[in-house]
């Protein structure tokens, strides 16, 4: 089989052909919020076949995993805001605190952008306050109705 592959609908360009028995096929380099379109259609020695009708799709991922901003490093407040870059196309937010002198979550928290994001910045304060002069770190990841990203790399901040 020929698959072909197009981004209007209207011109396709053959991407792969593939042994008789194969049912699927994974199309590698596609681009979020992109339209798509593929067919099908058998060829042998005599030649090619008719098109199967075209199957149109939208790329939709996963969110990427939101850059958090603050607090990091020493800080001046018991009670800080956890603060990130928004991402696009999140629908909720994950935000979890480390202690690492008590070796567990003390923040587990699923938050909305409509109640902590302005713009392209999120921030959520927690009543549960930390501990001056204990390590902590912070992680986010975002999730939508086609999964949950993967965690943001920790920022570790230190209350004075």
């Amino acid at each position: 089989f020929a698959i072909e592959q197009s981004t209007n609908g209207t011109t396709f360009a053959q991407i792969a052909t593939v042994e008789t028995n194969v049912t699927q096929f994974a199309v590698s380099g596609l681009h979020a919020a992109t339209a798509y379109w593929f067919r099908v259609r058998a060829y042998n020695s005599y030649g090619y076949g008719d098109y199967s009708p075209w199957v149109p799709f939208t790329v939709q991922l996963v969110p990427d995993p939101p850059q958090t901003v603050s607090p990091g490093g020493t800080i001046n407040t018991l009670s800080p805001a956890y603060t990130w870059k928004a991402v696009p196309n999140a629908t909720s937010y994950y935000l979890m605190v480390w202690s690492y002198s008590e070796n567990q979550y003390i923040i587990y928290r699923t938050l909305y952008p409509e109640n902590v994001c302005s713009g392209e910045v999120c921030a959520y304060t927690s009543t549960a306050n930390v501990v001056s002069g204990r390590q902590y770190g912070f992680k986010v990841r975002g999730k939508n109705s086609f999964g949950t990203g993967a965690f943001s790399p920790y920022l570790d901040f230190t209350p004075q």
